[in-house]
């Protein structure tokens, strides 16, 4: 409930979005692991416990009169001006004669030097800044979470977690900054444990 409230505080709605799918996935992995003579039980608990978070994150969304402008605004079609500053760097890149550059970009973190303003997207940065080689390069790794997610030998609770570390850095990458940022050096060090461990009880 703390975690929640500081995510609905901070205004962020890509934070908002990957909170509500960590809070679900985790009652999903509670269900999934409670035991089945309690099964019913753990469902009416966590069907309370659901309600409770949604009406909780409900008063204090509508107590947040800057995050209900934004929200407001985000459905009329404001992104705050990312879409712009997107478009913007995309077509130095496109646009650009020299093959070396449609390669490997204009070099790290150049949309803030064409656009003032750092990227909130990542797949458009990795263009503009390290070109096709730095957007395949960081498609792979993706590609790779994709792979051990169908992987079975994973057990499921780890699984769980490895599919909660996709979408967060999926969501954070398309509306914010991820592969930068503090947030996800945070994740990484859970990554090699997760491979590690993937099908061991520890």
């Amino acid at each position: 409930m703390v975690i929640w409230f500081y995510i609905v505080q901070s205004s962020k709605r890509g934070a908002i979005l990957a909170g509500i799918l960590t809070i679900v996935f985790y009652f999903v992995n509670n269900f999934y692991n409670s035991d089945s003579k309690i099964k019913i039980r753990t469902y009416f608990l966590l069907l309370f416990l659901i309600m409770g978070f949604s009406y909780f994150g409900y008063r204090i969304y509508m107590e947040n009169e800057f995050l209900l402008t934004r929200m407001s605004e985000m459905l009329e079609g404001d992104s705050s001006g990312r879409e712009d500053i997107a478009s913007m760097a995309f077509q130095m890149w496109y646009q650009s004669d020299n093959i070396f550059t449609i390669l490997f970009g204009l070099g790290y973190n150049s949309i803030e030097s064409i656009t003032g303003h750092v990227s909130h997207n990542d797949w458009v940065d990795m263009l503009t800044s390290y070109g096709l080689f730095g957007f395949v390069l960081y498609s792979s790794i993706y590609i790779i979470f994709i792979k051990e997610i169908i992987n079975k030998d994973w057990m499921v609770d780890k699984k769980i977690i490895l599919i909660l570390f996709f979408f967060i850095a999926l969501i954070t990458s398309m509306t914010s900054r991820w592969y930068w940022s503090n947030f996800a050096y945070s994740q990484m060090i859970i990554l090699p444990y997760l491979l590690a461990t993937k099908n061991k009880r520890i």
